[in-house]
């Protein structure tokens, strides 16, 4: 019940202290074991799992909270192994076929298709069954069938989030726009996981007038998502009396000097139990709000068709002397004439989890033979034995300027990048920063992506062009597109 209100170490002392009286006992040893996987300490988790099983090589339990461990380790090959000798043992459990069904879909959706479809046979009433083959199936761009899956999904349980808002990015992500950002609106409601509390006792804005009012917008999710939805700022302060938007306090100067009309705060949030928790006392010195706004609802409100880019070249303004000084240091570094180029390759977000999402060192080779580019490195964060790799695949320096905070000081990064012609970044903070200072980006993902795109290029932040593979993981299409691009930029 404690692990269950996200009361880890309570959880965590309660178990303790029962193991010193019972050291041998195997529920508890298992109950302990899930705990640490639960708490990401999955080493030991790992550990437990393998000891049971030598204990009992047959349990069902075991097998699959071993194979989830090792999945989310991203030890994909092993976990397999032992999700099949689950199945072995017990072919026609629900548990025990999801199981391999997830991991498989670590590995590949397709590959995954046809443990969830015997899961529906066995459990043809369970919406979760209907969902995980609707979204393999939408990843692996079989967008027809998938539609019917979700709504199968939808039908069976209609009051679940999570449902809607994974069939809101299947739309999205197939340009169904007016649709997606509909059902995107289920991000908000409180089933959702991860939601954030806001105590903030403020009307949502659904699209009434804002002459003479005052509007709150309110950030959501990671910090490029919200930079990226920043470009629709202008709109606003053009349609309100007053808009206030809260923020990382890392975007202050930024935004204050790009939206000289907007009023700009530094949020307040703080983690409570596995959900960060906004609070507003900062509001008292700001006229009071008629209407909030999560930023990501503002193209759904706003009904935008996606015709044309919000903003196409950009709307951050860097400040000029420190943009002066870096060419002069960038100029001084590269010692030769041609293209300078910014390489992201990382994030500092980076996890089992999302580690599908990044490309290997070994694909860069695309991007670093290109033979008039000089390299440098935007990525924050400890990655000398990455810059090295990359160094042997090309023979030729990637610059690091080393002196820099791109992670804590966000005016370098966007005074980095508005002295270099080009970005070749995944998908992160940095790599939008970059676009929204007005600097071309290539955003290299291999896995769909639900941010609308018009010809290639981001619906809004036009500077961004993404080459999109055709199946997600197929990163040598991906990296075949950006070199494309990049030497259609540089020629």
């Amino acid at each position: 019940m404690l692990a269950a209100h996200n009361r880890w170490n309570e959880a965590h002392s309660q178990l303790t202290a029962i193991l010193e009286e019972f050291p041998e006992d195997p529920d508890l040893r298992f109950e302990i074991g899930n705990h640490r996987a639960a708490v990401g300490a999955l080493d030991e988790a790992v550990s437990i799992f393998c000891k049971l099983l030598l204990e009992a090589p047959f349990s069902i339990a075991v097998l699959v909270n071993l194979a989830g461990a090792l999945m989310i380790q991203g030890k994909i090959e092993i976990a397999i192994r032992h999700a099949r000798d689950a199945v072995l043992i017990a072919p026609d459990d629900p548990t025990v076929i999801q199981k391999m069904a997830d991991v498989e879909a670590f590995r590949s959706h397709i590959a995954s298709v046809p443990h969830y479809r015997k899961l529906i046979a066995i459990t043809p009433n369970s919406a979760k069954a209907h969902l995980n083959l609707a979204e393999a199936l939408s990843k692996s761009s079989n967008w027809k069938e998938a539609a019917y899956y979700f709504e199968r999904a939808i039908e069976l349980d209609p009051v679940t989030p999570l449902i809607r808002f994974d069939f809101a990015m299947h739309l999205l992500n197939q340009g169904r726009y007016r649709e997606g950002w509909k059902h995107y609106e289920a991000r908000l409601e409180p089933g959702m996981p991860d939601q954030p509390v806001r105590l903030l006792d403020l009307p949502r804005w659904q699209g009434e007038t804002l002459s003479g009012k005052t509007l709150l917008v309110c950030t959501e999710q990671g910090l490029g998502d919200e930079i990226r939805f920043a470009a629709y700022l202008n709109q606003l302060s053009n349609m309100a009396d007053t808009v206030i938007m809260e923020t990382d306090p890392r975007m202050l100067s930024l935004y204050r000097r790009s939206f000289p009309k907007i009023r700009f705060n530094a949020f307040r949030r703080f983690p409570v139990r596995g959900h960060m928790r906004f609070t507003y006392d900062w509001l008292r010195d700001h006229p009071r709000p008629d209407y909030q706004v999560a930023i990501m609802s503002l193209p759904y409100i706003l009904g935008d068709r996606h015709e044309y880019s919000i903003a196409p070249d950009g709307f951050l303004l860097p400040l000029k002397k420190r943009v002066e000084d870096l060419r002069v240091e960038i100029e001084k570094l590269a010692a030769k004439p041609g293209p300078r180029v910014g390489l992201v390759w990382g994030s500092g977000m980076t996890s089992t989890r999302r580690a599908p999402s990044y490309a290997k060192i070994d694909h860069w080779k695309q991007i670093l033979s290109h033979p008039n580019a000089t390299f440098f490195a935007m990525q924050y964060g400890d990655f000398q034995e990455d810059l090295l790799a990359m160094r042997e695949l090309t023979e030729r320096p990637i610059h690091n300027l080393e002196h820099l905070d791109l992670r804590g000081d966000l005016e370098a990064v966007t005074a980095f990048a508005s002295v270099l012609d080009c970005v070749v970044a995944m998908a992160t903070a940095t790599s939008v920063l970059s676009a929204a200072a007005g600097t071309t980006v290539i955003e290299i993902a291999a896995v769909n992506n639900f941010i609308p795109a018009i010809d290639g290029r981001d619906a809004l932040i036009g500077t961004i062009r993404r080459p999109r593979a055709p199946i997600e993981g197929d990163w040598d299409y991906v990296f075949n597109g950006a070199r494309s691009i990049l030497d259609q930029i540089i020629a």
